[in-house]
């Protein structure tokens, strides 16, 4: 496919930005900041294995544009995204003497986003920040909507705020250089937005879930636009997460959870969400919202993005005890986003035995 972009927005008023999605369009990048009006010095936090494969064609385009450069450092890895490592970042702007008109540019996944992004919303109360994300995950999800966060050891993205970027730019041709791993840990939010989308999308996948392990970059193109205009609709309808928006945290109850216990070593964050998103179907059967035919076709769609099915090295109480701490539990009882159809999801409070039911159903251990 020859260079090409779609652009999408989130419209929130004066806090209102696009999505260009395109392939090879990263080159384009100092453009976009022109014509944001941003001049001078640009300040870009990333990983150096996205910087080892990218940072040339960002210099390039920056420099040509009459804009200079510097670049943070940041290691790969949720433990990266911590309160220490904000802290890193806090002292190294301020050695470079960073003012907060000075835009920030988080280069890479979902991990550099979020630690991005909190420093961005809380060096200087605020300076502007820019979305590149260079994963599928990032690109059809965590890039868009504001949220930014660093973990605790106790929690995962427990301290954070809302703070939406100026725009973002997502290049799917970085997709084609990602580790398959990572690549597949994607999948499984492209799979949860089926959900909540309609039978339409969820048909659309299961037709070129093929194509789309294979990277096509006309499925590609497609998907995200499709993901990330869904996630635009909620954002402009609950930008704060206080009623719709908890419909895109389906499957991550129980993901956090395992990531958390398993100190998000054996788990990528995608990972995760699939057997969340399992268990999710497992209970939403249970609560009589659901056949069984939808759940295994969740299952099935998880298998041929070879995304994990069960529950490996983690006990059931364990996970039950974890849940209680996350941000989404009120008063100790645990929340779940439950398909009652695609298209349509209901966010409720779950019994523990039923949802101690469901988590046995896909435990190796029972």
């Amino acid at each position: 496919m020859e260079k090409f972009e779609k652009t999408i927005y989130v419209s929130l008023g004066d806090r209102s930005y696009p999505i260009h999605i395109g392939v090879d369009n990263l080159s384009t990048i100092g453009q976009k900041l022109r014509l944001h009006n941003f001049g001078g010095r640009v300040v870009i936090i990333s990983n150096p294995e996205v910087l080892s494969l990218y940072k040339s064609t960002i210099d390039k385009s920056i420099i040509s544009a009459g804009l200079s450069l510097e670049v943070i450092e940041v290691a790969s890895g949720e433990e990266t995204k911590s309160l220490d490592n904000a802290n890193d970042i806090y002292e190294k702007l301020l050695k470079l003497n960073v003012d907060r008109y000075t835009p920030i540019i988080a280069f890479g996944g979902g991990v550099v986003g979020d630690l991005a992004g909190f420093v961005a919303a809380t060096y200087m109360r605020g300076t502007p920040y820019i979305q590149i994300p260079t994963t599928l995950l990032a690109q059809v999800d965590s890039s868009v909507g504001g949220k930014v966060a660093v973990n605790h050891p106790m929690a995962k993205n427990i301290i954070g705020c809302f703070y939406q970027p100026r725009f973002v730019l997502a290049d799917v041709l970085s997709l084609k250089s990602l580790p398959e791993k990572e690549y597949v840990s994607g999948l499984a939010e492209v799979i949860k937005y089926s959900f909540i989308a309609d039978n339409q999308f969820l048909e659309y996948l299961d037709e070129n879930i093929g194509k789309l392990v294979d990277k096509a970059e006309d499925v590609l193109i497609e998907i995200v636009k499709r993901c990330c205009l869904i996630k635009a609709k909620i954002v402009e309808a609950d930008e704060r997460d206080q009623g719709l928006r908890a419909v895109l945290n389906l499957g991550h109850t129980v993901g956090h959870a395992l990531e958390s216990l398993s100190q998000y070593h054996k788990y990528l964050h995608g990972e995760a969400i699939a057997v969340g998103l399992l268990a999710s179907a497992h209970i939403s059967q249970l609560k009589g919202y659901i056949d069984k035919s939808l759940v295994e076709k969740t299952k099935n769609l998880l298998e041929r993005a070879n995304l994990p099915t069960k529950i490996e090295g983690i006990s059931v109480n364990d996970i039950i005890q974890k849940m209680a701490l996350d941000k989404k539990a009120i008063s100790g009882k645990v929340r779940f986003v439950l398909v009652k159809a695609p298209g349509e999801t209901v966010v409720e409070n779950v019994e523990s035995k039923l949802v101690e039911e469901a988590l046995k159903e896909i435990s190796i251990n029972g």
